[in-house]
């Protein structure tokens, strides 16, 4: 996975409400 990615799937992970 890309680093990228993975910062995104971290972020849904942890409520991703800065793409609210």
């Amino acid at each position: 996975m890309t680093p990228d990615g993975k910062q995104m799937l971290k972020n849904f992970i942890q409520g991703g409400n800065d793409h609210d």
